[in-house]
């Protein structure tokens, strides 16, 4: 197979800084759509593969953190990121690392796509967990909220 070129590696690191992806969430979605962590070590197929993908995240936005995000469970995921960025556990506070969290926690490509409670509980309770286990932070013992809906209470 031939290697990708040098303009499809220019192509994808603009379309990347258009799109506003931090290096993890970037890495991601390499690992995703083709299967490498690198855009050197893809074919000219994957290549034109994550560029298709790229061209589908880029905004025309000057402010690349500002991600258009918008679902069901959009609220509460960024609400529990911000917190743990405060509480200092979270190192990116833009939503393009929230995007990156919730892809490595359901396999969905993108927080609006996060439309199935159970997928919902697992990115929610994933970082309730987190800020517990890091943060010291204590929740109610009684299931409310995505617990209670996971669970059918």
């Amino acid at each position: 197979m031939a290697g990708v070129s040098s303009g499809q590696i220019a192509a994808i690191h603009t379309l990347k800084a258009r799109a506003g992806l931090d290096d993890a969430s970037y890495r991601q979605l390499l690992d995703t759509v083709a299967g490498v962590r690198s855009s050197t070590a893809l074919t000219h197929v994957q290549a034109a593969l994550v560029i298709d993908r790229l061209k589908g995240c880029s905004t025309t936005s000057q402010t690349p953190r500002a991600l258009a995000l918008s679902g069901p469970y959009v609220g509460i995921c960024r609400a529990l990121w911000i917190a743990g960025w405060h509480l200092g556990l979270v190192g990116q506070r833009e939503d393009s690392a929230l995007v990156a969290f919730v892809a490595r926690q359901t396999g969905l490509d993108h927080l609006n796509w996060l439309r199935d409670p159970a997928d919902a509980a697992k990115v929610i309770e994933a970082l309730k967990a987190w800020l517990a286990r890091d943060a010291g932070v204590r929740w109610p013992s009684a299931p409310t909220g995505m617990a209670a809906v996971a669970s059918g209470r």
